[in-house]
């Protein structure tokens, strides 16, 4: 799959966010760009924007030579391209935590998955993503997928 086509693939959730024309025009520009970018591994998800009020989507995916990382609100996009070769560290953390209500009931309290990617040599830098634990095996397979990328 390309890049071209995950993004294409993945423009309905895009519409469900509700971002403005403009950012659909920078969307379209950025899913043209890709055309010839062979994914290896991709993620992505809608989550509460960070940024504005309302949602985001989010979306990573990568080859042999660049990691795309793209967000975009309603009225945001960042866009971000690092090159793969600079990756020096790949890692997830968990925290999973169920208590009993005072019914007796087991209820999630946390419920939290971080997937981080750390790059650069001089001035470090992090992608990081944030999901519920139960997106687990997505983020294992795409960081066992980097690292043997990286390992080459």
């Amino acid at each position: 799959m390309t890049g071209q086509q995950l993004l294409t693939n993945l423009l309905p959730s895009l519409i469900r966010i509700g971002p403005s024309e403009k950012n659909i025009e920078l969307y379209q520009e950025i899913q043209n760009s890709f055309s010839d970018f062979i994914i290896i591994d991709s993620f992505n998800q809608i989550r509460r924007s960070h940024m504005v009020e309302g949602l985001a989507l989010e979306i990573m995916f990568f080859n042999k030579e660049k990691i795309v990382d793209i967000v975009i609100s309603s009225s945001t996009i960042n866009f971000i391209i690092a090159l793969t070769k600079k990756v020096n560290m790949v890692y997830i953390e968990t925290s999973y935590i169920e208590v009993r209500n005072e019914a007796g009931i087991l209820v999630k309290q946390v419920d939290a998955l971080n997937f981080t990617i750390s790059y650069g040599e001089d001035k470090p830098r992090t992608l990081i993503y944030n999901a519920e634990v139960k997106r687990f095996d997505d983020v294992n397979r795409i960081q066992n997928s980097l690292l043997n990328l990286i390992s080459k």
